[in-house]
């Protein structure tokens, strides 16, 4: 009975072998990094430039995934380290459906230190060089990235000053936007880490890599049945699925998504559900317990409660799809 589902587990774990193999990884550390809010996570407590340590007594290690952590934990209680204190913050559970509306919570607090100029830059010849950082414009104060955003909109071709640190001295250099109020210039992301794998390497990485897919997707499910969270309102069917595939091909996106999909339908065959793997294993380890068979007639009326649940969730996850569409 549970061939089935073992066997999308396994499969899972060849995709994964193959992208860390082929592609190795690249993930953002948390411990090298502080957060850029949204207006929903200022609410809630955190600041711009806060370093989030803990989730409860879970420690953060990828940036990207704070957000997604911070939700499928069920988190009550966030230390961070502010100003070089370490605080505390107590969570309002009841505000996780905003949560799981509102994307960018925990975005990236990027100090605007020069990587790159390209060559078609307003700035190409303004006197930059790799690792300067951009601290003002004129009289703003810029301590990342995201806040020369608001300096510069609705200031298309015009010429700043802006305030450089190079090492120990301070300079003044000329700052320029182009058309689109853009300066066209690329900085540094901190603590991108990449790791590439070897064949032998990548097996145990792969396996460690299903299982932890596994958990959260099934943390994932936890907020589903739990109305609170709001998060059936993210149930998708086949619509759904079609749409998290790129415009353009991609195969390290397509392994990706098809490990992911194996990995769902596996642990969906795994619920105690009548008519799904889990609800046959149900019966037979009753079976195997009491030493007895479930009556016919049970069994009969088990499997048509099974297939109205399915039927439902069927239906209810097209529902959702088609809302969204019309919205």
């Amino acid at each position: 009975m549970a061939g089935g589902v073992l066997y999308n587990f396994i499969f899972a774990i060849v995709l994964f072998i193959t992208l860390l193999n082929i592609w190795g990884t690249s993930f953002i550390s948390n411990d090298e990094n502080r957060i850029y809010v949204n207006a929903l996570a200022e609410e809630m407590g955190f600041r711009t430039g806060d370093k989030i340590l803990k989730f409860d007594d879970f420690v953060p290690e990828n940036f990207t995934s704070l957000q997604s952590d911070f939700a499928r934990r069920d988190v009550g209680r966030v230390t961070l380290e502010r100003g070089g204190d370490t605080l505390v913050i107590l969570i309002d559970k009841s505000m996780m459906p905003k949560v799981l509306a509102s994307p960018g919570m925990f975005d990236l607090a990027v100090p605007f230190v020069v990587d790159t100029i390209p060559p078609g830059s307003p700035n190409a010849t303004s006197g930059y060089l790799r690792g300067d950082r951009i601290v003002a414009l004129d009289s703003s104060r810029v301590d990342f990235v995201q806040d020369s955003h608001a300096v510069l909109a609705g200031h298309p071709n015009e010429a700043f000053t802006a305030t450089v640190l190079r090492g120990a001295d301070t300079l003044h250099l000329p700052f320029l936007t182009d058309s689109t109020s853009h300066a066209v210039i690329y900085s540094q992301i901190p603590g991108l880490h990449n790791k590439d794998y070897g064949f032998f390497e990548s097996i145990p990485a792969g396996v460690k890599l299903t299982f932890t897919t596994i958990g959260n997707y099934l943390r994932d499910l936890k907020m589903i049945a739990s109305p609170s969270t709001g998060a059936y309102k993210s149930v998708g069917s086949f619509i759904a699925i079609g749409q998290v595939f790129p415009s353009a091909w991609d195969w390290f996106q397509f392994i990706q998504i098809l490990a992911l999909l194996s990995i769902m339908l596996g642990v969906m065959n795994l619920l105690p559900i009548p008519a799904l793997d889990g609800g046959h294993i149900v019966f037979l380890l009753y079976e195997m317990i009491t030493g007895r068979k479930p009556s016919l007639r049970f069994m009969e009326i088990s499997q048509m409660v099974g297939m109205v649940i399915l039927a439902a969730l069927m239906l209810f996850a097209c529902g959702n799809d088609i809302g969204r569409l019309l919205r």
